[in-house]
């Protein structure tokens, strides 16, 4: 199979990702417009997909808005490891929205995309959607640790529903929480039974995160 060629996008410019990459790579064009562009989910990708759709993002250094909905696919930890290496080039994102729910990711697939975000120095937006992965408080504490070290991000959706975090799990989530100084827009998603859980200091937490104007905590 061969790589996609380098990107012409200037710099700024917000990206169609569909027409950047479809132009470059036949199995990309397939990827695109009959999945991620349709925001299909359950699309099948598969392992040789996502190193593929990996391989064409890292060349589009120069984005700056990205959607990816990748949900319902079989995809893992290795998998995350490589969709994490192309985010970590394309460095200029601001506007970021990835839904990796029930994709297998587990502790380790959380580290290595959030240590890819933290780098992320021009992240604004972000959007996240892990649910019904195999995440435990290690892995969220994980997340949020990481995602203080987005030195502009100010707006933050993280579904975290049917996971396992547990009581510990959340505790810890609130110490990393309160470290996303920036953050004005906060939207947490949990399910029932997590919500059941909660250590009074997550919410102490999050009150006192000083720039926060909106916030939501949902079930």
């Amino acid at each position: 199979m061969n790589e996609p060629q380098g990107s012409t996008v200037l710099p700024g410019e917000k990206v169609d990702i569909q027409v950047v990459l479809s132009q470059q790579n036949a199995y990309l064009k397939k990827i695109f417009t009959n999945y991620v562009s349709q925001e299909k989910t359950n699309n099948s990708i598969g392992r040789l997909g996502a190193l593929t759709l990996s391989m064409g993002l890292a060349k589009c250094v120069n984005i700056s808005d990205l959607t990816l909905l990748l949900s319902d696919n079989s995809l893992g930890e290795s998998d995350a490891k490589s969709l994490s290496s192309a985010l970590t080039a394309c460095s200029k994102i601001k506007t970021l929205n990835i839904s990796l729910a029930r994709t297998s990711i587990k502790e380790q697939g959380t580290l290595v995309l959030v240590t890819a975000l933290s780098q992320s120095i021009c992240l604004q937006t972000l959007t996240l959607n892990l649910t019904q992965n195999k995440i435990n408080g290690k892995g969220a504490q994980n997340l949020l640790s990481g995602l203080s070290q987005c030195i502009k991000l100010s707006q933050l959706v993280l579904n975290l529903e049917f996971n396992s975090i547990g009581k510990q799990g959340t505790q810890e989530l609130g110490i990393s929480l309160s470290k996303c100084s920036k953050i004005t827009v906060l939207n947490l998603r949990f399910d029932a039974i997590q919500i059941q859980e909660f250590d009074q200091s997550l919410l102490r937490k999050i009150l006192k995160m000083k720039r926060l104007v909106k916030k939501s905590i949902l079930q």
